[in-house]
C-alpha cells in the first residue's frame, strides 16, 4: 500500500492511501505555523483505516506549494519514514498528482529515489525582525 502526500496548497496538506482497489484521502488545513503537525496528522489518518505503519510499501509526494517550513518538514517527514521502513520514495511531478489514479497505475515505472530535497518554488523572503532580541 501506497501512502501519497503532498502539500499542493499553500494552507493544505493532502494525503492518500492507495492499493489495488483501495483508495482513501483527506485534506488537511494548516495555519501557516502547523507544519510540525505532518506526524501527528498522518498517524492519526493511518488509524482511522487501520493501517499501521508496516503495511507502507512506498511512499508517493508531490511537493506543491507549501512554505519553505512546511516543504522542509514535508522532505524530512518522508526521508525518515522511507529510512526506517526501508522503502522507496516515488518524487511526482504536478502532471503526475494531477492525474494521479492513473499514475498510481503505473508506479512502478516511476524511478524511486532514497530521498528528496525541498523543492521551493521562489526565493526566499527574508525581512528584518521586527523586535531586538537582545
Amino acid at each position: 500500500m501506497n501512502l501519497i502526500i503532498s502539500n499542493y496548497k499553500k494552507d493544505q496538506l493532502y494525503m492518500a492511501l492507495a492499493d489495488y482497489n483501495f483508495f482513501k484521502q483527506k485534506k488537511f488545513v494548516l495555519r501557516f505555523d502547523e507544519g510540525e503537525k505532518i506526524l501527528y496528522l498522518a498517524d492519526k489518518f493511518l488509524k482511522e483505516h487501520k493501517v499501521v505503519p508496516s503495511d507502507i510499501t512506498g511512499l508517493v509526494i508531490y511537493q506543491g506549494e507549501g512554505t519553505f517550513t512546511s516543504l522542509r518538514l514535508l522532505a524530512v517527514f518522508v526521508n525518515a519514514w522511507a529510512y526506517a521502513l526501508k522503502i522507496p520514495i516515488y518524487n511526482l511531478s504536478k502532471k503526475q498528482f494531477k492525474d494521479l489514479k492513473k499514475t498510481l497505475k503505473n508506479i512502478k515505472r516511476i524511478k524511486s529515489v532514497k530521498a528528496i530535497n525541498p523543492a521551493y518554488k521562489s526565493a526566499p523572503t527574508i525581512t528584518k525582525p521586527k523586535k531586538k532580541l537582545c
